[in-house]
């Protein structure tokens, strides 16, 4: 299927973060009535190390303005969103169709997107293509205020804020080590993990927690703060023989108390069903904000 006449394509360049950003709040604002994107989100997207801007990205223009766009991570894990105002012409089924072609062409065994569960015109063309759900993803938020409740380490662990530089590497073997315990969860290489996380205008060093054994770095939690009323915990990770312990705890009120010594009015942070993270969050008083749905077939199956 084509695009309508007076559509354009190209792929994206680093300088599109802006419109796509816009595009994407746009979508959210429509769907789910609050906007969770920001422009460091998508910097970071479009700067991993691993994607290639040229092959693994499409924006579809009307005259100027962005109506359409789409990207596919090494070929499994895609996004695509169409302007609200622009829906209902073939927009949405050019770029699924798009992104099946390029899983293809690098010999993916599965290509697959997360949606809003508000997304239900999306959800129902999944399904008309052979698109199975896998999993379902949530973003948790948790009301911060003063005096905000601190949950001390189990015995023999002590917890500091982040040093850039001398942390990094322990931290990222940490998380990409609990991370690789996921099904189907290849490992990440440092320059890509840094580009998401470390790497970004919004790391917040002073917000992020690491727990230690002795020298021995255990856990940790990253931080990310764009100064609005949300703070994020981008990452969270135990090492599998300290778990069950208090550590992820502790390391998450670490960064509820840094929150909200800054003025944020809340914390949120997203985790996904295959993780088995959820029920921690619960505990510690987050609540589910928004829920996800990831769909997922192999390419070429009808």
């Amino acid at each position: 299927m084509g695009l309508p006449t007076g559509l354009t394509t190209r792929p994206a360049r680093a300088d599109d973060a802006g419109p796509i950003c816009r595009l994407i709040a746009a979508c959210e604002e429509d769907l789910d009535g609050q906007v969770e994107i920001d422009l460091d989100d998508v910097v970071a997207d479009l700067g991993r190390p691993g994607l290639d801007l040229v092959t693994d990205t499409v924006l579809v223009h009307e005259r100027d303005e962005l109506v359409g766009w789409a990207q596919i991570f090494r070929g499994r894990r895609a996004e695509a969103d169409v302007r609200p105002d622009r829906r209902g012409r073939g927009i949405g089924t050019w770029l699924l169709d798009w992104t099946e072609r390029r899983a293809g062409e690098v010999g993916a065994d599965r290509v697959g997107q997360t949606i809003t569960d508000h997304n239900v015109v999306a959800a129902r063309m999944f399904g008309s293509r052979g698109y199975e759900p896998r999993d379902t993803a949530w973003i948790l938020e948790i009301p911060l205020a003063p005096g905000q409740p601190v949950a001390p380490p189990p015995a023999g662990i002590t917890i500091r804020g982040y040093r850039r530089g001398s942390d990094d590497r322990a931290a990222h073997r940490v998380i990409d080590d609990a991370f690789c315990e996921w099904p189907d969860r290849q490992p990440c290489p440092f320059e890509e993990w840094a580009a998401l996380t470390i790497g970004r205008e919004t790391f917040a060093p002073r917000l992020s927690a690491i727990a230690l054994d002795g020298d021995r770095i255990v856990g940790a939690a990253l931080a990310l703060d764009s100064g609005g009323d949300d703070g994020f915990v981008h990452q969270l990770a135990v090492h599998r023989d300290y778990r069950h312990r208090g550590i992820a705890r502790a390391l998450l009120h670490q960064a509820f108390v840094g929150f909200a010594r800054v003025g944020r009015r809340s914390c949120t942070l997203s985790t996904n069903s295959y993780t088995g993270a959820l029920s921690l969050y619960e505990r510690v008083g987050m609540r589910i904000r928004r829920s996800y749905t990831h769909y997922a077939k192999r390419p070429g199956r009808p």
